[in-house]
């Protein structure tokens, strides 16, 4: 049987990272299905509700779980973060086993699952509810809901407000963990104090305030507004920033003109030159501060709903929604390897990244060091991933 716990492979990265490390933080995507259609979720294509055709509707199982992962190994997972970057792991049919599987085999595991709270019932909600009870907080459940019932809805799309409350509240009487996570937007950031009050109500233990992404345009050096789109590419409606709260340091440029009224959602058909590294100079002598080597030493790792092993979920967007053109060229270069647990170890897979990934940190380039990783791990970079406001 292909394993995790593979035997490893003889030939091991020098000051290696991710093959010997003590503890994993894993990063787990159960599944590519989400009830919701939120404009900047990578599973739609532009802003629209159009499915990104390179995803298919999949998720993970049970039995692959306690195939890729057996006991050993679970003792050195220190935290797992049920996330993912297409979908919403509530919607994984068997999300409940799966948590209390690794409850199970390591109670002092810090589970975290984020979802947007619209799927599933009252029985799916009150047996978590009871398991996160059982687990004395170890098991945490962040709702990602950004807004009360006239707000909601506007970027968390198909998401039924009393649907949503019934499920938060089943969810936190029988005993659940539950932060409200709030993301600021223009047409929500007069809530602020009300969902302070609701949350109370609806049996939170805090909420906290968060900036939105999806306005930056970086070539331009400016910040737009998200243009919402129907599944036909014809624009439906705006979103704006929080004034009081802006998602960047860039300037604003809210001229309604620049959001187009129509956009081509068959960009996956379109032919894209080859890579050109100049456009990334400015990203090359970027010092490498790895967002995977957490601040209590774990390491992450991305599981993707395919089986697919990340070095971490920057990795894993762009690989598994297949952009293509600019840096995603040289990511399908470097990632020509078989990193699916389905056929590989988790072993050789994680000495694959110390080798491809970590040791090329202080080389060119051209000579494989990894652009994506400049650009969102660089220590000189300028984009923003502390999105959390403290206080509010």
């Amino acid at each position: 049987m292909i394993g995790i716990m593979k035997t490893k492979t003889n030939s091991i990265s020098k000051n290696n990272m991710w093959v010997e490390s003590q503890k994993y933080h894993l990063h787990i995507e159960l599944t590519s299905k989400c009830n919701s259609a939120c404009p900047n979720c990578p599973r739609f294509v532009m802003g629209s509700t159009k499915l990104n055709p390179t995803v298919t509707l999949s998720e993970l199982k049970l039995n692959d779980i306690k195939k890729w992962f057996n006991y050993d190994f679970i003792q050195k997972i220190g935290s797992i973060n049920f996330c993912g970057n297409l979908g919403d792991p509530s919607n994984c049919i068997e999300m409940n086993e799966i948590v209390e599987y690794f409850y199970v085999n390591n109670k002092n595991i810090k589970i975290e699952i984020h979802t947007n709270g619209g799927a599933r019932n009252v029985e799916f909600w009150k047996k978590l509810g009871k398991l996160s009870k059982k687990a004395k907080d170890n098991i945490l459940v962040i709702f990602s809901v950004d807004g009360l019932e006239e707000t909601n809805h506007i970027y968390r799309r198909n998401v039924k407000w009393e649907k949503l409350v019934e499920n938060i509240t089943t969810y936190t009487k029988n005993g659940g963990y539950a932060i409200w996570e709030f993301l600021l937007f223009g047409h929500n950031e007069n809530e602020i104090y009300l969902a302070k009050y609701k949350s109370k109500e609806y049996g939170f233990r805090s909420i906290r305030f968060k900036r939105a992404a999806g306005f930056e345009d970086y070539l331009n050096n400016r910040t737009i507004p998200m243009g919402v789109y129907d599944k036909e590419g014809t624009l439906e409606y705006l979103i704006e920033p929080s004034k009081d709260y802006p998602n960047s340091t860039m300037v604003y440029d809210g001229n309604p003109e620049i959001i187009p009224e129509k956009v081509n959602l068959d960009i996956y058909n379109f032919k894209y030159n080859g890579l050109d590294y100049k456009e990334y100079s400015t990203f090359k002598d970027y010092k490498i501060k790895c967002k995977s080597l957490k601040p209590n030493g774990e390491i992450e790792i991305f599981l993707s709903y395919r089986g697919e092993i990340r070095p971490c979920c920057f990795i894993g967007v762009d690989l598994d929604k297949h952009s293509l053109g600019g840096y995603n060229t040289q990511l399908k270069e470097i990632f020509n390897y078989d990193c699916n647990l389905n056929t590989n170890s988790l072993d050789n897979i994680l000495d694959f990244f110390d080798k491809k990934i970590k040791d090329k940190w202080d080389d060119t380039f051209e000579n494989g060091k990894c652009i994506k990783c400049s650009m969102m791990c660089g220590a000189s970079s300028q984009i923003d991933h502390s999105r959390l406001y403290e206080n509010i």
